[in-house]
């Protein structure tokens, strides 16, 4: 990524969503491109500028997809995103096993504030969901721990 385009994004982080607005549209032409190239980070601030309308147009479906293409490929901040969209159904239906189990690949990866959420999330679920959710994210970190051991010239379909 190139410098100018990491400092932007750098301070958009921590100035927050209305910061897009104010950025070169070629710049935002960069984000999409390489989200599409399949640039993980980018795929992870695209979905956020979609589910904000913050220099894209406001579209939570589009903002999920994007974050579940990140989550997908071990974004952890991706993954906990994902879980609070399906806890309010934001962008997608309404799924507190979904919910749970991008919560827990969160923590796995790292982001400890999955932690303080998982009891709560935990509290309005039966067992059997809460055991569904367990192995939905089991598999999902086979998964992505799978990706990430595959050299880059390996498509994923080859296997």
């Amino acid at each position: 990524m190139n410098a100018r385009l990491m400092a932007i994004l750098m301070v958009i982080g921590c100035l927050g969503a209305p910061a897009w607005a104010q950025v070169d549209p070629g710049l935002i032409l960069e984000v999409q491109r390489r989200a599409e190239a399949g640039e993980v980070e980018a795929q992870f601030n695209l979905g956020l500028m979609h589910l904000h309308g913050e220099g894209v147009e406001d579209d939570p479906v589009a903002g999920a997809n994007w974050l579940l293409r990140a989550a997908n490929r071990g974004h952890n901040g991706a993954s906990y995103t994902v879980a609070l969209l399906y806890l309010q159904g934001h962008g997608v239906a309404e799924d507190w096993i979904e919910a749970h189990a991008w919560m827990s690949v969160a923590l796995q990866g790292g982001l400890d504030i999955a932690a303080h959420h998982l009891p709560h999330v935990e509290r309005r679920m039966e067992p059997e969901q809460i055991e569904e959710a367990g192995r939905r994210a089991v598999e999902r970190l086979r998964r992505i721990r799978a990706e990430s051991e595959r050299p880059d010239d390996v498509p994923a379909d080859s296997e």
